[in-house]
């Protein structure tokens, strides 16, 4: 069983839920929970699931199609709402990456807290641990604290100022190849020690 921890009211977390207007899910089952979220996901609009898609563009693809046919103000009304729900749904599943990062980040500062009292210790003559095994066990730690910490300071802004032309891909862009990097050197340095 997973307890999630209650937001202290300075936290980071508590900074997320005031900002986003909600949390995102807890983990584990919840009954009511999931008939609520399935009669949600019912009222929420079509998103295809293509690459090249988004609610923004499915929305005004189908404000098009229903201006042509009908040619009513209901239908555009539908549109913008559409639109809307659209944009809510990504601020959401934004704002839930955002929260993963906060946490990862809270878990790797955690790692990083020992580090330097350990080096410090390696030192002198009756070690805790030696060099070469506090570079084994926290292995790469700082380098992916940082790479995140990154992508979050690049987050937390663009989702604390929502809108419509806010576009995230770079951020996701950017950590993606600073972890290609990360795990080319991980894999060298295995091979270097196997080989």
């Amino acid at each position: 069983m997973v307890i999630d921890p209650v937001p202290l009211a300075g936290s980071r977390d508590a900074r997320l839920d005031g900002l986003l207007g909600g949390t995102p899910p807890p983990y584990g089952y919840d009954a009511e929970r999931a008939e609520e979220q399935r009669r949600y996901h019912d009222m929420m609009p079509y998103i295809d699931d293509s690459p090249c898609s988004s609610p923004r563009l499915s929305s005004r693809s189908r404000s098009s199609r229903d201006t042509l046919s009908s040619g009513s103000l209901e239908s555009s009304k539908s549109a913008e709402l559409d639109l809307e729900k659209g944009l809510e749904m990504r601020k959401w599943v934004l704002s839930g990456i955002l929260a993963s990062e906060e946490t990862y980040l809270s878990h790797l500062e955690v790692l990083l807290l020992p580090m330097k009292p350990l080096r410090a210790a390696a030192s002198t003559s009756q070690p805790v641990l030696s060099l070469p095994q506090i570079d084994t066990i926290f292995f790469k730690v700082p380098e992916l604290y940082d790479i995140h910490k990154e992508f979050y300071d690049g987050l937390l802004p663009r989702v604390q100022q929502w809108s419509h032309h806010q576009r995230v891909g770079d951020l996701f862009h950017k950590l993606v190849r600073t972890h290609q990097g990360t795990a080319l050197s991980i894999s060298l340095t295995f091979l270097s020690v196997i080989g």
